[in-house]
């Protein structure tokens, strides 16, 4: 992980044998999703604030509706940032 002036940068590495391989970011119920391009998705937080998540590397990028559940017999809609990794190498 890599903290510098405005931004976070991640550097993620696979290792091993697989065929396939994701990862999924669960956002807030809150947060608003918006695609900006394949590898730019807009975050709106409830505060007014807006953060760039982009990722580099081979991969597809979908964002899909899931749920969250904040207590028990609670259950909110939520969105789910999920990539298909088509390298052993993604940055976020």
């Amino acid at each position: 992980m890599l903290f510098q002036d405005g931004y976070l940068s991640i550097k993620d590495r696979l290792s091993g044998k697989f065929d396939r391989a994701s990862a999924q970011f669960y956002l807030h119920p809150l947060v608003r999703v918006v695609k900006l391009s394949n590898s730019r998705i807009e975050l709106k937080l409830q505060s007014g604030e807006v953060v760039i998540f982009q990722i580099l590397g081979d991969f597809v990028l979908n964002i899909e509706d899931s749920k969250w559940y904040p207590g028990f017999g609670e259950c909110l809609p939520n969105k789910v940032l999920k990539l298909e990794m088509l390298s052993k190498k993604l940055k976020y």
